[in-house]
């Protein structure tokens, strides 16, 4: 967790998706910038 990362989880207690939570952590901290890389994970692989 780094610069943000407070912004996110409000965002995401708000009900924001971690995507969408980064996005608005970005738009409201000069330390966070864009882009946001999502990397999904697959059930059942190991």
């Amino acid at each position: 967790m780094g610069q943000g990362s407070e912004i996110a989880l409000g965002a995401m207690a708000a009900g924001a998706s971690p995507e969408r939570a980064v996005e608005i952590a970005c738009e409201l901290n000069i330390y966070t910038g864009l882009p946001v890389l999502v990397e999904r994970l697959q059930e059942g692989k190991a």
